[in-house]
């Protein structure tokens, strides 16, 4: 098809019309996809699992090695409790290296007026600024797999300037599955240190290692729980690939950060993601005066856990599902105030 707004517009009601077999539920929000030939199939699961849950207008711009822009359209519906037809129309940009299907006036009138837009970007965010700044113009939210907006050379400062450095001001939200797809690892973290005895030895940490998962994985993590212990960094990161920096040459690239902890001392953190990310990951936080503490997460949903009580013990955890999570932060309009923090402070 042509970029004319009027034609698509026209030809989404009838193939709506042919795919809906009772009445259509009012479309009450736009989805705006931008992702490459790399995450097009994440995003196209992600999408499958809100399919029949929220009726949308998804616009989804894919760059694409093809020399001519291309679009196409098609509608899904599925019947809710009610009997009512709950449906994605659905227009496919595929954008080619004439850069017409990612320009503004190509998706913008695509919009549907005065219902919120929001936005899942699941492509580096590097030399793509003149669209970000577009696309946050109309957004309502802006919603990020930190991991896939890691380009050659980004660093955790240039995903964080990029991200919200160009947000309008309040109503604006900004969210990261990365983010959310840590929450496991978080809630046992603050969990280990209810019982009273250890309590007081959460601010007695000397050093917390993680080994496994991505590079932006493992930055939030620990900037997250430097955050939320009050550390200050105290040293510049050396950087050399990427979200992750420095090299430990026994088990790999490996980054670490200097703090200063609230008494004063020097404490750090350091992340070391393999080549394989198969294995799950392990935790080791050193303490100033007690016995550390072993953390070993399983693929599985187990987790091992030495050293924070009398005895060893497991527990089980749960990862949400990439299209459950869209589906929550469709449905969350607020900001997260703590993922906001953690990445502003790995960025510093």
């Amino acid at each position: 098809m042509n970029f004319d707004p009027e034609r698509v517009e026209s030809e989404l009601a009838e193939i709506q019309k042919q795919s809906s077999p009772t009445e259509a539920r009012t479309v009450i929000l736009n989805l705006l996809v931008v992702s490459n030939e790399e995450t097009r199939p994440w995003a196209e699961r992600a999408l499958g699992a809100v399919l029949g849950k929220r009726a949308a207008r998804v616009i989804h711009i894919v760059e694409t090695d093809g020399e001519k822009s291309e679009i196409s359209l098609s509608a899904r519906c599925y019947l809710d409790h009610e009997h009512k037809s709950v449906c994605f129309q659905e227009v496919l940009i595929e954008n080619g290296s004439d850069k017409v299907g990612a320009a503004p006036g190509s998706w913008t009138p695509l919009l549907i007026r005065d219902i919120p837009v929001y936005v899942l970007w699941l492509t580096p965010f590097s030399g793509r600024q003149a669209l970000l700044d577009h696309v946050q113009e109309q957004a309502d939210k802006l919603i990020i797999d930190s991991e896939y907006a890691v380009g050659a050379g980004d660093t955790p400062r240039d995903i964080y300037r990029a991200a919200t450095g160009v947000m309008p001001g309040e109503g604006f939200g900004i969210s990261d599955l990365t983010w959310q797809r840590m929450l496991p690892l978080r809630s046992i973290t603050a969990h280990l240190f209810d019982p009273p005895e250890l309590a007081s030895s959460l601010f007695e940490l000397e050093t917390v290692e993680l080994e496994g998962g991505p590079p932006m994985y493992g930055a939030l993590y620990l900037g997250w729980l430097a955050n939320r212990l009050g550390w200050q960094p105290i040293a510049p990161r050396q950087e050399t690939g990427g979200a992750n920096g420095g090299e430990d040459r026994e088990n790999g690239p490996a980054s670490t950060r200097r703090y200063r902890d609230q008494q004063g001392r020097e404490v750090a953190t350091v992340h070391r993601a393999p080549a394989s990310l198969t294995e799950g990951l392990s935790l080791t936080m050193r303490f100033f005066g007690r016995e550390h503490i072993d953390l070993s997460a399983k693929p599985d949903g187990c987790v091992w856990i030495e050293g924070a009580g009398e005895e060893s013990h497991s527990e089980a955890f749960t990862v949400p599902g990439d299209g459950e999570m869209l589906l929550a932060e469709i449905d969350a309009a607020r900001n997260e105030t703590l993922y906001i923090a953690a990445f502003g402070l790995i960025a510093r």
